[in-house]
């Protein structure tokens, strides 16, 4: 009887997507910007510059630039219908 491991498994089922010609990790996304520069850039507005809110036309006449940054959730709390 051969035994695969779990590893081998999984190589098997992503080397059949693939066949198939479907990307089994179409989820990658290209990341733009750290969290260190983030955090750098809101640390660099002084207290006398109000963090405000923009209005809904303002936002869709001219949006603020899309950022992207990757990570992986470290720690997931779940406290009744609130999660953090």
């Amino acid at each position: 009887m051969n035994q695969l491991s779990e590893y081998d498994i999984r190589r098997n089922k992503v080397s059949t997507l693939r066949t198939l010609g479907i990307n089994p990790f179409a989820q990658q996304r290209k990341k733009t910007h750290n969290i260190s520069t983030l955090h750098g850039h809101c640390e660099a507005a002084t207290a006398d510059e109000a963090i405000h809110l923009r209005s809904i036309d303002d936002i869709l006449v001219s949006p603020t630039k899309s950022i992207s940054i990757a990570g992986r959730l470290m720690l997931k709390r779940v406290s009744g219908k609130l999660s953090f």
